[in-house]
């Protein structure tokens, strides 16, 4: 409709919303983007599901609305039972669903993790909110200060640059990503083919392997609670005796609701602390592209080795 609009030359009066689990699950940002800039709507983003004040507000600003909702099955009827709630008239109202098991709305599936392949096939990934292109400043002092080296993997690659960071910092470097584009995008920016890009689940990885040390930026804050024990459990048994997890997370001073999930120092320790020495949790920032930068927590664990 947007296309159709701006193919027009036309403009339209009042405001595109656009929910979504959390801003790193924005398909077709770009596109959508640049034609309501065109088309002449006001644009509004919105983490989780609408309430009917947001659309009360809506409703009070723009003269005599059509309401135009599209989205999955469960999503489209919780709007529709909102703009009732509200008083819209039913003929003022233009629906469209089709079926997806990611709802924002129907109260009995788990919130699960975003399409990732989707995410990167939808957007670039110098456009992601955690793409940075030189080495995280933690990790570089990390490395540094307590003299890593060796084989590094980085789970949940994404776009490719800490491993190849970490590669040109004379590691032996492995990316993995449970997303085949992002590890197709990864291989073609490493143009020099320093790292082995992978893809690979990091709770139920191929690789057989072990490594001296296993790097997170990402992967570990955006999984479901219930599999963070697993995690755990995969993490220790890609690393080699005494290796090292330097792991970077959205911390519990993070404002909003939206997006990974919140760490207390408490809660690494209680999490890694069966299977890992913590050696350090600080609070910092998570370099990317996000103004301003969200906080963040830079935890060095080392796996304890198991007894024979």
């Amino acid at each position: 409709m947007l296309e159709a609009v701006a193919d027009e030359h036309a403009t339209l009066s009042g405001a595109l919303v656009h929910a979504t689990r959390s801003p790193l699950d924005v398909p077709f940002r770009d596109e959508i983007d640049a034609q309501a800039r065109r088309s002449g709507l006001r644009l509004l983003r919105r983490n989780g599901p609408l309430d009917d004040g947001s659309l009360r507000a809506l409703a009070a600003e723009i003269a005599a609305p059509i309401w135009y909702v599209a989205g999955p099955v469960e999503d489209v009827k919780y709007v529709r039972g909102l703009l009732d709630s509200i008083g819209v008239v039913r003929d003022d109202v233009r629906l469209e669903a089709f079926r997806y098991p990611g709802s924002l709305a129907a109260p009995s599936l788990p919130p699960g993790p975003p399409g990732w392949d989707q995410v990167y096939r939808s957007n670039s990934g110098e456009r992601m909110p955690w793409y940075y292109r030189e080495l995280d400043p933690d990790v570089a002092r990390a490395i540094d200060a307590y003299q890593l080296r060796g084989r590094a993997v980085d789970v949940g690659a994404g776009p490719g640059t800490q491993a190849i960071a970490l590669a040109e910092r004379g590691f032996d470097t492995t990316g993995t990503d449970i997303s085949p584009a992002a590890v197709e995008a990864a291989r073609t920016r490493d143009a020099k083919g320093r790292v082995r890009f992978v893809v690979d689940d990091v709770l139920a990885s191929r690789l057989d392997e072990r490594f001296d040390l296993v790097f997170d930026r990402g992967c570990f804050h955006v999984l479901p609670a219930a599999r963070r024990a697993d995690y755990v459990r995969a993490i220790a048994a890609r690393l080699a005796p005494g290796g090292m997890l330097l792991l970077k997370c959205f911390a519990d001073d993070q404002p909003g609701e939206g997006g990974p999930s919140r760490f207390s120092p408490d809660d690494v320790r209680q999490i890694f602390g069966g299977m890992f020495d913590v050696l350090e949790i600080t609070r910092t920032i998570y370099h990317g592209t996000l103004e301003p930068p969200p906080r963040a927590l830079f935890c060095v664990l080392r796996a304890r080795e198991v007894p024979s």
